[in-house]
């Protein structure tokens, strides 16, 4: 079974200390301001650090649903981020400019004294952002884990040998890069689009019998479909490793995960680290 994983094993070893700390109180930063005003490259990660000492707890004090969560392009810059202290857990809520030239802030809570019942407090007026000129606020930094999505590919014993092979390589080439022209065979008949190359590498141990429960296949480029036959010809789009005779192709996959949101199990898990990619 192929599972294009997205880091998870490096994680695993943290899984269950952090169960246990994710029941604790949540514990505000020292300077923990009553508001900020997100600017633009902020990340819902950057945003907690400003209130939270483990910003990793950041969907414990946003006051959102996990719809929400898992769609955060609620935020944006310009938006103002209030810290309520009233409850047992502290909470974060979303204040927006409201009313004539935005003149108003609104937390939307229904809580307070206020025309309809709303919280607000009177501003200065201000330029509005159109929202079609600002990009919605990202979870975390893509610079953060660009190292751990990188497309590793693990896979059942034997399962690469059965796939499209690169046969040979345009004008003998040991090696392919970028814009150079490869000939597979056995491509399936309707194939079109792009295509992963990866090559096979090296077997995962069971940590306690040390016996292969499956296989990592390093990611090494794309490639896009020319013409079809037997021998069909591809063109390398992209490498990130030297591409040669024997390496496999997989149909290429459309990216699936757009934010990533780091959370405490519901829980306990205990898990070991049987790898490390590239490692």
């Amino acid at each position: 079974m192929r599972n294009l994983i997205t880091r998870v094993l490096s994680a695993a070893a943290a899984l269950t200390v952090a169960g246990v700390i994710g029941a604790q109180p949540l514990e505000l930063a020292p300077n923990a301001p009553d508001r900020y005003v997100v600017v633009k490259g902020d990340t819902l990660w950057d945003i907690s650090g400003r209130f939270l000492s483990k910003p990793w707890r950041w969907p414990e004090i946003w006051e959102l649903n996990r719809a929400e969560i898992r769609n955060p392009h609620l935020i944006y810059p310009g938006d103002i981020v209030l810290l309520d202290r009233s409850g047992a857990q502290p909470r974060l809520r979303l204040g927006r400019l409201v009313g004539s030239g935005g003149s108003h802030l609104s937390d939307g809570s229904g809580a307070g004294a206020g025309a309809g019942g709303r919280q607000v407090e009177r501003l200065q007026p201000r330029v509005r952002v159109s929202e079609l000129d600002r990009a919605p606020v990202p979870t975390i930094p893509s610079t953060e884990i660009e190292a751990f999505l990188n497309r590793p590919l693990i896979v059942d014993e034997g399962q690469l040998a059965t796939d499209p092979r690169i046969v040979a390589t345009q004008d003998g080439r040991v090696y392919l890069g970028r814009g150079d022209v490869a000939y597979a065979r056995n491509m399936p008949v309707d194939s079109a689009g792009e295509w992963h190359i990866y090559r096979q590498a090296k077997p995962l141990l069971d940590p306690d019998t040390r016996r292969p429960i499956a296989h990592e296949a390093l990611f090494l480029g794309t490639a896009r479909l020319e013409r079809g036959g037997d021998p069909a010809t591809l063109r390398v789009l992209a490498m990130n490793e030297e591409i040669g005779v024997g390496d496999r192709l997989m149909p290429a996959e459309a990216p699936t995960i757009t934010n990533f949101v780091p959370r405490p199990p519901e829980t306990d898990v205990a898990a070991r680290i049987v790898a490390v990619y590239r490692g």
